[in-house]
């Protein structure tokens, strides 16, 4: 309602605007995971900085898919957002399979190149680490030791498809800002 009412006093004037860091409102409603006041930026002007980066390069689509926001990663692809491997790889290393889905389909609709393949390892090592870690909050030894080997080889042999399920790799700690 905020947003509302700024918009409707003079407020898309500013809306673009990025602040110190170059971090825009449409970034943060992506980030946010507010698809809400997301979709109203969007109708109001925020259309050009779907893939305005920050002072540390990453765009409000890229912040969509790091925090698994699949509604407002769709509603930014479908707004413009540019899609390459570094997205899909951003959203797999967080482990975000719908996310991934999501970017993949659309860059087969833009007849933009993926490699499948790496996507899929990233979200094999996410979910083997994943699992490792389940297991030892579990204080389960046994299956602790067959996740750490799985994560293992994973990581050792990266031309190695490891069928356990869909194991994942656990990279990207920090959020984008």
């Amino acid at each position: 309602e905020c947003l509302k009412l700024l918009l409707e006093n003079g407020g898309e004037k500013s809306m673009n605007q990025p602040d110190q860091d170059g971090v825009t409102p449409v970034y943060i409603a992506a980030q946010k995971g507010n698809t809400e006041c997301l979709k109203l930026l969007l109708e109001n002007g925020g259309k050009e900085t779907v893939n305005q980066p920050n002072k540390g390069g990453y765009t409000p689509v890229s912040a969509a898919a790091y925090g698994g926001h699949e509604k407002c990663l769709e509603l930014l692809l479908k707004n413009g957002a540019e899609i390459n491997q570094k997205l899909a790889e951003i959203a797999a290393k967080r482990g975000n399979k719908k996310c991934t889905e999501l970017i993949i389909q659309f860059a087969k609709e833009q007849e933009k190149k993926i490699n499948i393949e790496s996507i899929n390892k990233f979200l094999q090592v996410y979910d083997t680490y994943s699992k490792l870690q389940q297991a030892y909050f579990r204080r389960d030894p046994q299956t602790s030791l067959i996740q750490a080997t799985n994560l293992l080889n994973l990581l050792m042999n990266p031309k190695q498809n490891n069928n356990n399920d869909n194991n994942d790799e656990k990279d990207e700690k920090k959020e984008p800002e």
